[in-house]
């Protein structure tokens, strides 16, 4: 498992490579940031850490985990990462983004 928290919290949408990073190494993510995350990524990808209290807390559920809620996180997360829903948060798509940016820009 990584922490994975966002430089900004409290920021609809505002999702950054690290949780992508970690789900892409295989580590499950503890995601504290976008309020909406849940909406944009599969609950069953990361462990929001809003729902708990404390560090001891994570550290509880973490350690009550079963092999097979892991595997079955594990697998959610590849799912995720192949799926269409994930290529929104790609270089290339962020790249094009950019790109339509500047041209709005340019253009006016």
């Amino acid at each position: 498992f990584a922490y994975c928290y966002e430089n900004v919290g409290d920021m609809p949408g505002y999702v950054t490579e690290k949780i992508f990073d970690a789900m892409g190494a295989g580590c499950g993510p503890i995601y504290l940031g976008a309020p909406d995350v849940g909406e944009l990524i599969p609950d069953e990808c990361f462990i929001d850490r809003r729902a708990f209290d404390t560090e001891a807390d994570v550290w509880r559920y973490l350690n009550a985990m079963t092999e097979s809620d892991y595997k079955a996180r594990q697998k959610a997360m590849q799912s995720f990462l192949k799926s269409e829903e994930a290529k929104r948060f790609d270089s290339e798509n962020f790249g094009r983004e950019v790109a339509q940016i500047i041209f709005k820009d340019l253009a006016t």
